[in-house]
């Protein structure tokens, strides 16, 4: 009902939960960061009984509630409930989230206000914010604000199911219970509510970004683990021997006789996990760089489990896209060399695409590459991957990386240097030098 320019809810008495009061539920588009506020006011002669659910709030995937526990890591929920301890009445959260201990909705220990009690006939200002977390990871979010004092502020690992990580519901749930006696009243309650604002959160502020080029750095000094960790962050594989810096460029040796980690650089940094990526580079090969048979060359992005090394990923727990150049005695060229799920194998799928498509590599010219990997969902083909090679593309289209959803997600950017293939004829009897500069890698979605 409609009173003095606020919405009236009335919660009947004797009953619990939708019998007695409402709850409601509207779908909002699927997002990964919601916030709302709203001013709720309990009537003058309210009767407190035990407590209830109160106000709007928000469902992850399934929206978990009514003490059914999110065990599978499909849902979760972010409410309020008023609660009377026999001493004080006060506000706290009520969460459903994976490893929450139950038997119901968690509150974290939480109330507000911390000391006296809620009072009839005074208005409240509730705000509220939620961000999903990825993965298994603990890095979702909730706040919960009242007349703005923090209740709640925290992180949290709402799924573990990437499927059902997303916001999808603004819940209106206001009724008594519990489901005991002692949660019912024997009068009619009435609440009321004004001023609802709901908000969907799209800021790629936060999103990952690194640029990094390396005309800061010596001329002919080597380019340490230490250096590569400042300009990088995490940094594992790093061969300090094999990087240094060249008028401004970042110069890797290939070892003669030697193949894959042993003769070159294969070096990993942990991402944010994003559901989408881009990056480009420059690179050129030395003046005197003796092609071989080939091998790979410059940075990528891992999903999932990275699958590399003719490890095919057959569970659909992992993918990469990378580059390599490659040798057919008549022709140089760049192709696309990636792991998925449905991959014919033996090793990475180059869906027989090349660049140049005519002619052949040219030795001391630099190239500019760019890649863009966008994850798929369930066992659909709707990711994509991207790669041009100075705005010539070189590969475009669909593909289904994974199966897994908890594994459907990139996390990794590679920067991969080496020659093979695993036979002698992948071998150089000379060192060889290849050139990078003026990385860029952006996260375009989580």
């Amino acid at each position: 009902m409609i009173s003095n320019g606020g919405l009236r809810i009335t919660i009947e008495k004797n009953a619990l939960s939708g019998a007695g009061g409402l709850i409601s539920n509207t779908g909002v588009p699927g997002g990964t960061a919601y916030e709302l506020d709203f001013d709720v006011k309990f009537h003058s002669q309210f009767e407190w009984s035990r407590g209830g659910k109160v106000g709007f709030g928000f469902g992850v995937g399934n929206g978990n509630t009514g003490c059914n526990l999110p065990t599978d890591g499909a849902g979760g929920s972010l409410r309020l409930m008023w609660y009377n301890n026999g001493n004080r009445v006060y506000f706290q959260p009520y969460i459903y989230h994976f490893g929450m201990p139950g038997p119901c909705g968690s509150n974290f220990g939480k109330s507000y206000p911390s000391t006296g009690s809620l009072q009839k006939g005074q208005w409240y200002n509730v705000h509220m914010y939620i961000k999903s977390n990825t993965g298994s990871n603990t890095n979702g979010h909730m706040q919960i604000k009242i007349n703005g004092e923090t209740l709640i502020d925290q992180s949290i690992r709402w799924t573990t199911n990437d499927s059902k990580r997303f916001i999808n519901r603004l819940s209106f749930h206001t009724f008594r219970g519990g489901k005991a006696d002692e949660w019912k009243s024997n009068t009619d309650g009435y609440i009321y509510y004004d001023n609802l604002s709901v908000r969907q959160i799209k800021s790629t502020a936060l999103l990952y970004q690194k640029s990094i080029n390396w005309n800061d750095r010596v001329h002919q000094r080597t380019y340490t683990d230490i250096m590569a960790r400042s300009d990088f962050g995490s940094v594992t594989g790093w061969q300090n021997s094999r990087a240094m810096i060249s008028n401004g460029a970042l110069r890797i040796t290939l070892k003669k006789n030697e193949l894959s980690v042993a003769g070159g650089l294969v070096a990993n940094t942990k991402l944010p996990e994003g559901s989408a990526y881009e990056l480009q580079f420059d690179v050129k090969f030395h003046s005197q760089f003796d092609w071989s048979r080939g091998g790979k060359v410059g940075f990528g992005l891992g999903i999932g489990n990275r699958n590399t090394g003719c490890n095919l990923p057959t569970d659909g727990a992992g993918g990469t896209l990378r580059l390599m150049w490659y040798n057919t005695r008549n022709q140089v060229y760049f192709r696309p060399y990636i792991y998925h799920y449905g991959m014919s194998g033996p090793c990475g799928s180059t869906f027989n695409k090349s660049y140049p498509s005519t002619d052949t590599l040219k030795k001391a010219k630099w190239y500019k590459v760019y890649m863009y990997a966008k994850s798929n969902t369930g066992n659909n083909p709707n990711g994509h991957v991207k790669v041009l090679v100075n705005g010539t593309t070189l590969i475009d289209q669909n593909i289904r990386w994974t199966t897994n959803d908890r594994k459907r997600l990139i996390n990794n950017l590679s920067f991969t240097t080496f020659r093979g293939g695993k036979e002698d004829w992948w071998k150089s009897d000379a060192n060889g030098y290849i050139y990078y500069d003026n990385l860029i890698v952006r996260q375009i979605s989580t």
